[in-house]
């Protein structure tokens, strides 16, 4: 069974689409923020899954500028977390957004970006990352971790 090699990342729960994934029963299923914000689609795929024995449902909402989910509210990003320092509203954030995930059939999060700034990054990594030092990023990661868990 190959399928169960790959994650797919799934923007419709179109006949088509589930047709797709009930043949080729992926490992995992990444959902992209259009069926996020469709519930109906996103019950479809639900659905699905327990019909065919289960994958890892996923999404890469990360706060701040990569906000997959509408039902999470939103967040300053990493960033601006990495600048107050405290753990504390990082574990809180990760937690409220994990029971939020687990309650509409998630069960993976790409999140949280351990990178480090630098003077050459920018864009996008900028606002994804808690900051420059490594201290900083490591302690504030772990209580990310400690929320979605």
């Amino acid at each position: 069974m190959v399928g169960r090699l790959f994650f797919v990342r799934v923007e419709d729960a179109s006949e088509r689409t589930l047709e797709i994934l009930r043949r080729r029963k992926p490992y995992g299923i990444l959902l992209s923020p259009e069926v996020l914000s469709r519930p109906e689609e996103l019950y479809r795929l639900l659905h699905l899954v327990d019909d065919m024995g289960g994958a890892l449902m996923v999404t890469d909402h990360e706060g701040g500028q990569l906000e997959t989910i509408p039902y999470i509210p939103p967040s300053p990003g990493n960033l601006a977390f990495g600048s107050v320092g405290d753990p504390k509203i990082v574990e809180r954030y990760a937690e409220v957004s994990g029971r939020i995930m687990k309650a509409l059939g998630l069960n993976m999060v790409f999140a949280p970006v351990l990178d480090l700034k630098h003077g050459d990054s920018g864009g996008v990594m900028d606002l994804r990352v808690f900051g420059e030092a490594p201290a900083v990023v490591s302690e504030l990661g772990i209580a990310a971790i400690d929320g979605y868990e």
